[in-house]
């Protein structure tokens, strides 16, 4: 296995399971931010390049199962840590355009007369029109 065990501070390669619902695999160690105690989770792409780094509470962790690189990193792999879902943002147009994506699954978004944002299903041309 490779890990290094210094002072009672641990960093090695692990698969990490977060408050028993996620498991990730990658390289952790220990991180401070602002002052309080965090745990770094590098985890790799397919050629072995860091893919992403996430920071977790140690309170938020289950357990921590140390192992190979290679185990920890296949099963990384298979389970990458996603910063937020689809379904989590608004369709924007502006950035359809300067990003060249296109997400058809995404909410359209209208600003309706009062100039809250509404879904494009609920978007009424006046006050008349709205079922409440």
């Amino acid at each position: 296995m490779e890990t290094i065990k210094t002072e009672g501070m641990f960093e090695g390669f692990v698969i990490l399971e977060i408050m028993g619902h996620r498991k990730l695999g990658g390289y952790i160690k220990e991180a401070t931010i602002a002052g309080s105690s965090f745990i770094r989770l590098d985890t790799f792409n397919e050629t072995g390049e860091v893919a992403a780094t996430q920071f977790y509470n140690p309170n938020s962790i289950y357990c921590i199962t140390p192992t190979t690189k290679q185990i920890a990193i296949a099963f990384g792999l298979r389970n990458q840590p996603s910063p937020v879902k689809d379904w989590e943002l608004a369709k924007r147009p502006e950035l359809e355009l300067i990003n060249g994506y296109q997400d058809d699954n995404a909410t359209d978004f209208h600003e309706d007369q009062d100039g809250e944002d509404e879904p494009e299903d609920q978007a009424y041309d006046d006050d008349e029109d709205r079922p409440f």
